[in-house]
């Protein structure tokens, strides 16, 4: 990764912008959690996923208390109903989701708890818009 980055940004920021597909073609590591990660990590020299969970712990936990006194609308009651039975990340997203009126559909895909990547391409019907996929059942 570090040793070939020169050779990433220069194929990344030519003229004319290659395709998303020439790049993965390319690239295939860029288009990995691990690479994409790794190439966060050298570009800010933080470790994306330590940050994240951080950041979920100590403003995740804030705003489920904040929802749970204030509810703003009944879809935010519905999920703090559900919130023991939650992951925290899932609550905070769907409480988020539930406050702004968005449907869970706009932003979040449920595939069977067993089920690879190429499980889920082939079994789901995937949008062009990106999707987090998540494996287990739908929760609300």
């Amino acid at each position: 990764m570090e040793t070939t980055f020169c050779l990433q940004r220069q194929q990344i920021n030519i003229l004319p912008a290659p395709t998303i597909a020439d790049l993965k073609q390319q690239w295939p590591y860029l288009f990995t959690q691990k690479g994409l990660h790794a190439h966060f990590e050298l570009l800010t020299d933080i470790k994306v996923m330590r940050a994240l969970e951080l950041a979920m712990e100590e403003c995740g936990r804030a705003i489920v208390e904040f929802f749970s006194n204030k509810p703003t609308n009944a879809d935010v009651r519905a999920v703090i109903s559900l919130q023991p039975d939650l992951e925290l990340s899932l609550c905070v997203i769907q409480l988020l989701m539930a406050h702004f009126s968005e449907t869970q559909e706009g932003l979040i895909l449920f595939a069977n708890a067993s089920s690879t990547a190429a499980d889920v391409e082939r079994t789901l019907k995937l949008p062009a818009t990106p999707r987090l996929i998540l494996l287990g059942n739908a929760s609300l």
